[in-house]
């Protein structure tokens, strides 16, 4: 997240040290293009960038759809692939007005080319010279998108940063989950604690698969053709017991922590404050699923 920051402001310094340039360049020009040059050099901007454009979009419905099918495979992707898709789709909201503003600020270039007056000639370089500086800078962002898609690590990194987001909340939420007498989870080796983690996850599950049946006998919720999957559970017992909805809520975090940690890098360092809330939600969990009667004693 700090790198996606830091890569945000060298983008935005640079291109305000660009603008500063253009504007002393748009005032009094040290390059002097003739007709022809200017004419064409404004068109030729303005079809390769909106060439670009059409075929990135086109690429990027294809490569949306491929994401998609990994879903119907294994919907424990569902979380990684859905931030994805958002991190591409800001990406985008990013490009398309630059390329709008490129395509619109050539078409001023070449309209204003032959009309006179000092602020109208300035009016003409600034939005030719803009037009050079928005078509460089949204290659860069092309190539940084088709670099990004290209990538076949990119939904196992975009799960490790949400995956660091969950630890960090988890460590600064200000929530003591040591229980009654218990002391709190703590475990030095990150092989230990992985494996402490997904067996306690087990446990959740089976509780939480254990309730939403009951539930899909006693209302008669079985025309579900396809298996549902833990999302789905968690979302019946919701239903129908909004008083669970704190726990449930605290329950579903704790699933997508653990499909971030299936599909990242490889790196199963589980911190010992995860291991502890999964610890404490599981009790937690037990005991309202108990007072509901949705599991047995």
């Amino acid at each position: 997240m700090k790198t996606e920051r830091l890569v945000k402001k060298r983008y935005i310094c640079g291109f305000t040290f660009a603008e500063i340039f253009v504007l002393l360049e748009s005032m009094n020009p040290r390059i002097v293009l003739d007709e022809n040059q200017w004419l064409y050099t404004a068109s030729t901007i303005a079809q390769v960038v909106a060439t670009v454009m059409g075929l990135l979009l086109a690429g990027y419905q294809y490569y949306e759809a491929q994401l998609s099918r990994k879903i119907e495979h294994d919907e424990t992707f569902k979380e990684s692939i859905e931030e994805t898709k958002k991190k591409f789709h800001s990406n985008l909201f990013v490009l398309t007005p630059i390329i709008l503003s490129d395509v619109l600020l050539c078409i001023i270039s070449i309209i204003s080319w032959n009309m006179n007056g000092f602020i109208v000639r300035f009016i003409s370089n600034f939005c030719f010279n803009n037009s050079i500086l928005f078509f460089i800078f949204s290659l860069l962002l092309v190539v940084r998108f088709v670099l990004m898609a290209t990538d076949p690590e990119i939904i196992k990194k975009i799960s490790d940063e949400k995956r660091r987001d969950i630890e960090f909340n988890k460590k600064h939420d200000g929530i003591d989950y040591r229980m009654n007498d218990d002391k709190s989870y703590v475990n030095s080796s990150a092989k230990e604690t992985y494996t402490d983690f997904m067996q306690q996850f087990v446990e959740l599950e089976k509780m939480i698969i254990e309730a939403s049946k009951k539930l899909e006998k006693e209302h008669n919720l079985h025309v579900y053709k396809q298996p549902m999957n833990l999302a789905k559970r968690i979302e019946i017992i919701g239903m129908y017991h909004g008083e669970l909805g704190g726990i449930l809520g605290e329950v579903d975090a704790l699933r997508k922590y653990r499909n971030y940690l299936v599909h990242g890098t490889g790196s199963k360092d589980v911190p010992s404050e995860i291991v502890s809330s999964l610890v404490y939600i599981c009790k937690e969990l037990s005991n309202a699923l108990r007072r509901c009667q949705l599991i047995e004693n």
